[in-house]
């Protein structure tokens, strides 16, 4: 998998939000925040699949993690 660039996150981030960005390094701590988001998401439905025995990650893994690491990003 590509890494996400710098000019991706700014691209993303102006389409979504309608706001300006400041010159700083604010799109920066946004794309390692999604990073880190990621990495949780994906580490909580591996947790999951271990806890129902499976020897694969399945789709219903995802959904029950969403909702436990979307209820913790969000505060």
């Amino acid at each position: 998998m590509a890494p996400i660039t710098r000019s991706q996150i700014r691209k993303v981030i102006k389409s979504k939000t309608q706001k300006k960005l400041a010159n700083d390094s604010t799109d920066l701590l946004i794309g390692l925040n999604f990073q880190l988001f990621l990495k949780d998401f994906a580490k909580r439905a591996e947790e999951i699949s271990d806890k129902t025995g499976s020897s694969e990650v399945q789709p219903y893994h995802f959904k029950q993690a969403a909702e436990e690491t979307l209820k913790r990003y969000r505060g």
